[in-house]
């Protein structure tokens, strides 16, 4: 946060991990969470979640801020420009990862990663018909067109 609060002074929108807003030891770790946040970077321009859904949170969003979740995926899925922390996240082939362009952010093509994306998407009894194999198997033993790697 205060990487992002040198590079922009738009307001921060703060979300918690899901499984943190769920119990009541949760609640405890926000608040001393808060405290920490504030002492930091103060109460400037910062907002905080109201705890609903992840889509909620979106509407109007300049850019999003991620280590590395799920949630990236959602982000980019919306069109909202991404930003992740981590190399592993799935979301990092349509993300930037340099916190200082978040004012003028790059907007890839997803169209790519989302179908690559929806290639591994299936249930156990797709994986155990062989429904997922007759669909993979032809593009899985081609070689890329691209010079890419698979």
């Amino acid at each position: 946060i205060k990487e992002l609060r040198r590079t922009t002074q738009r307001i921060i929108l703060f979300r918690y991990h899901w499984r943190t807003q769920k119990p009541r030891a949760g609640q405890d770790r926000m608040r001393d969470d808060r405290k920490r946040l504030f002492a930091a970077v103060g109460n400037r321009q910062m907002e905080w979640s109201k705890v609903g859904p992840l889509v909620d949170d979106l509407q109007g969003a300049w850019a999003a801020v991620v280590l590395t979740s799920n949630a990236a995926v959602r982000v980019a899925v919306e069109g909202i420009p991404l930003f992740v922390g981590s190399p592993g996240c799935m979301a990092l082939d349509v993300a930037s990862t340099d916190l200082a362009s978040i004012e003028q952010p790059d907007m890839p093509n997803r169209e790519r990663w989302v179908h690559r994306l929806a290639y591994c998407q299936w249930n156990t009894a797709e994986l155990e018909d062989g429904t997922a194999w007759r669909h993979l198997r032809d593009h899985a033993c081609r070689p890329p067109t691209d010079g890419r790697p698979r």
